[in-house]
């Protein structure tokens, strides 16, 4: 049933690690430090509705996203302010929910040590 309807699935606000900008752009892998078969990034529903941009370093929200790329995940923010940290805030689907994810992890370091 999931498969046929993913936009049905359970979804979780997440938020990017902080990235230092290196000059007046950065781009931000969504996905980054988390485990990507356990989420999904949802690009159905307008990301400039439901997503956040923030500058870090002042702790200001940025206008609408700008630059997403549903297809490899990234977020680029535009006239950033060069060695100030941004994050994303995002919806992402739950493919592997936490029971089964830690099942997962649990089962391949018993595997591993063995």
């Amino acid at each position: 049933m999931a498969k046929a309807h993913p936009d049905k699935l359970q979804q979780n606000y997440l938020m990017t690690y902080p990235v230092v900008a290196q000059g007046n752009a950065v781009s931000i892998d969504l996905l980054s430090g988390y485990f990507r078969e356990q989420f999904k990034t949802n690009a159905n529903d307008d990301p400039k509705e439901w997503w956040q941009v923030f500058n870090r370093t002042t702790g200001q929200e940025i206008p609408p996203i700008n630059g997403f790329d549903s297809g490899k995940g990234m977020v680029t923010v535009r006239d950033t302010i060069k060695w100030h940290r941004y994050t994303v805030n995002f919806l992402a689907y739950t493919i592997w929910e936490a029971i089964s994810m830690y099942n997962h992890v649990t089962t391949i370091g018993e595997i591993e040590s063995t």
